[in-house]
């Protein structure tokens, strides 16, 4: 590959070669990009809170030395030390402080800007349309949508803000040659790579990038592109390397484990013309599907989106063989991202879930960005020197078209991105403990809503391990008499329990034993509401303090817990009452008692309201 300088050698209009420098028009472009989207992510941000296994990460990240047990911290089956070590030194020095939360998603954004940027630089030098190509990436729904998540600011976000530099570094060095470029690569790959294992899958765009597109020159062949790859092996040595180790600890660790069992074949193939259309040709207008979809049929839009591009494709494929490659080059690589996709998500979420979701375009997102400034920049090329005239003459004209045109569904789509988060549900939730003032009476220990943290990421959805992260003075309990509650809209009410069974009185008297005893059975479970969780309801008195174990029998008469998958073990002291959830429909309620003689008194199945 031919020695070339910083910025990529250009033609002025004399026909001499050389280097231009960016104006101040072109730096307030870049200033204006960079103000517009501070101020968006600033607004998203305002909104949201920490919700789902945000507080599982900040809790369990908060202890500990940094060492390889925190770093080897298995997140849902993936290998994600750059996570844990960030959260870890975040939970460290501001805890759970949303408004310093705020600041760090900013940055990761701003961070993504400047890469993205610099990656322009080192493809075409400053252009007049690079501020233009950096706002589509700034201000992109994929880029935004991660600005409502801590979680997915420290996985998807850092990890495509760590890409698309590492990208950049990788064509520095192909432009210069210099050490220094290469040095940047390791680092910003290991970076890429500690975010999401996944990443790895930088090495193969690059490689495919040199072989397809190569040195950005109309004419080169597929010999002389594969004596540059061979030429620039530094680069494959690094990326080989740092992929290896971080692969070979994944490999080796206990992640793999929590592998999802692989998609069918017809699933996959499904989801593999389906994924572009409804996903990045959509995204890239700034249309978030299904959120944003006007009236008519809901293929409608993902046809409109799909015919545009196809035109572009073969309009400027046709015009450029530069253009022609480079679109090749990202249709392999968007195959080679949506494999990944379809591999570690298509069984568990569906092909309509998983084409939609922005989190898994953002690959494919800067790809196509990147696609885009190289095939119609070669393109325009191609024209005739008085049409290129006059598309420079008009481009205001053309950028300002662009704008009006794709603002209302771009304005639309960041109000649903919003809107629709749990971050927004989590933010009214939580008002009340984010205000002044420990609340007097403590909270009883029932679940938050599920859109809040789901579920199935219990015991990290009760009170008893999220509200002391977020107000150390709250206290919670298992007793309803004189317990409060938080509503869905966030207002602190005292509890009041609203029967569904029972209560049934109940003379049993227990010494401890190993063995579990019924206190009821013959039970018809009342229908789990839609909201609220089921609570069993027990009134006691023991002598002494110790310790009581609720189980059960499901409908079948298999044992179980009578908690279900929650907690069904309480310590026991004097006269009380225990409220717990259960997850499960209970035809039989037992108990095995520890420590003291217990009498129960009562049974019952409630809601709290």
């Amino acid at each position: 590959m031919e020695q070339v300088q910083t910025y990529p050698v250009r033609t002025d209009a004399d026909g001499s070669q050389g280097r231009s420098r960016p104006g101040r028009a072109w730096w307030a472009g870049v200033a204006a990009v960079f103000i517009v989207q501070a101020l968006t992510v600033a607004a998203l941000t305002k909104r949201s809170y920490f919700f789902a296994e945000d507080f599982r990460f900040l809790a369990e990240l908060h202890d500990g030395p940094i060492d390889a047990d925190l770093l080897g911290y298995n997140v849902f089956g993936h290998f994600v030390p750059g996570l844990a070590l960030g959260n870890h030194l975040f939970s460290q020095a501001f805890g759970t402080s949303w408004t310093a939360a705020s600041v760090v998603i900013l940055l990761f954004q701003l961070g993504g800007s400047i890469a993205f940027l610099r990656l322009l630089l080192a493809l075409h030098g400053p252009e007049w349309w690079v501020p233009w190509a950096t706002a589509a990436f700034s201000l992109s729904v994929v880029m935004l949508n991660n600005a409502v998540w801590w979680a997915a600011t420290w996985t998807m976000g850092a990890t495509t803000v760590c890409a698309v530099s590492a990208f950049g570094c990788a064509q520095r060095y192909f432009n210069t040659r210099r050490r220094r470029h290469l040095l940047s690569l390791a680092v910003m790959a290991a970076l890429s790579f500690s975010f999401f294992e996944k990443s790895v899958v930088l090495c193969v765009y690059v490689g495919l990038f040199v072989l397809f597109v190569g040195g950005m020159s109309e004419r080169e062949t597929w010999a002389q592109r594969f004596r540059t790859a061979l030429s620039v092996w530094p680069v494959w040595v690094v990326l080989a390397v740092v992929a290896s180790i971080d692969l070979a600890i994944y490999q080796l660790g206990p992640y793999s484990e929590s592998r999802s069992a692989p998609p069918g074949a017809s699933l996959t193939a499904e989801y593999m013309l389906r994924a572009l259309p409804e996903g990045s040709f959509t995204s890239v207008f700034g249309i978030v599907l299904p959120s944003v979809d006007p009236p008519g049929p809901s293929w409608l839009v993902p046809l409109v989106t799909s015919t545009i591009l196809l035109l572009l494709i073969g309009w400027t494929s046709r015009r450029s063989r530069l253009a022609g490659r480079a679109w090749l080059w990202f249709l392999v690589c968007a195959l080679v991202s949506h494999g990944f996709v379809a591999l570690g998500r298509l069984s568990v979420l569906g092909v309509e879930q998983t084409a939609h979701m922005l989190r898994y375009q953002v690959d494919t997102n800067y790809l196509l960005l990147v696609t885009l400034t190289i095939a119609l920049s070669a393109a325009v090329r191609t024209l005739a020197e008085d049409t290129r005239a006059r598309l420079h003459g008009a481009r205001a004209k053309i950028a300002a078209g662009l704008v009006l045109v794709l603002l209302p569904g771009w304005a639309a789509s960041v109000r649903a991105i919003s809107e629709d988060s749990p971050g927004r549900d989590a933010d009214v939730y939580f008002s009340a403990l984010r205000a002044d003032g420990t609340p007097p009476k403590p909270f009883l220990d029932v679940p938050v809503p599920d859109w809040v943290v789901p579920a199935n990421q219990y015991p990290w959805n009760m009170p008893s391990r999220i509200f002391e992260q977020i107000d150390p003075g709250a206290e919670t309990t298992v007793d309803p008499r004189g317990a409060r509650a938080i509503a869905i809209d966030g207002k602190v009410h005292d509890v009041e329990l609203q029967p569904l069974h029972g209560p049934v009185r109940s003379k049993v008297c227990l010494d401890p034993s190993p063995i579990a005893v019924s206190l009821v059975d013959g039970m018809q479970m009342p229908q789990q509401p839609v909201w609220d969780p089921l609570m069993v309801v027990v009134d006691y008195v023991a002598r002494g303090s110790g310790r009581v174990v609720f189980t059960g029998q499901d409908p079948s008469g298999q044992p179980v817990l009578a908690g279900g998958t929650l907690q069904s073990d309480y310590t026991v002291e004097g006269a009380g009452r225990v409220a717990f959830p259960t997850t499960v429909a209970l035809s039989e309620l037992g108990v095995v008692v520890e420590g003291a003689r217990v009498c129960f008194r009562s049974f019952g199945i409630a809601v709290v309201r």
